[in-house]
């Protein structure tokens, strides 16, 4: 039978170290996560086409994670996320399902949010748009 993997074992890391010899860093007070994988579609619906319906056909991928949790104080991978967001820069974020089953990819962080509400903690969610492929990562 397959192994089942807990939803709480899926963490978002973002490379801390440099592109040459990285260093995942799990960012801090997650929650939750979601891979989302796309495809968009060319139409070549033509006058002919059967019964009158539409004809699709792959074109190209896409892929986003996001993320969401408590903002933790001096958290070296939201510290990055902040800097790199106000930099305009790229990362490389890497997803682990479990210690042998990891992506990863360049990507633009296309949301980053803070809220703090009142009566509860303050928290984070962030979201990173494919900025290329999203591969499977080794170690």
């Amino acid at each position: 039978m397959a192994e089942k993997i807990a939803g709480a074992d899926i963490l978002v890391k973002v490379n801390t170290g440099t592109e040459s010899e990285p260093e995942w860093t799990t960012i801090a007070g997650q929650r939750d996560a979601t891979v989302t994988r796309g495809t968009d579609t060319i139409d070549t619906t033509t006058k002919d086409s059967v019964g009158a319906m539409r004809e699709q056909e792959p074109s190209f991928l896409t892929w986003s994670i996001s993320c969401s949790g408590l903002m933790v104080v001096s958290d070296a991978a939201q510290e990055l996320l902040r800097t790199a967001w106000n930099n305009r820069e790229k990362v490389l974020i890497r997803v682990r399902y479990s210690d042998t089953d990891m992506e990863e990819g360049l990507a633009i962080i296309s949301n980053l949010e803070y809220a703090g509400s009142y009566e509860d903690t303050a928290t984070y969610s962030a979201e990173f748009t494919g900025a290329g492929p999203l591969s499977p990562a080794t170690t």
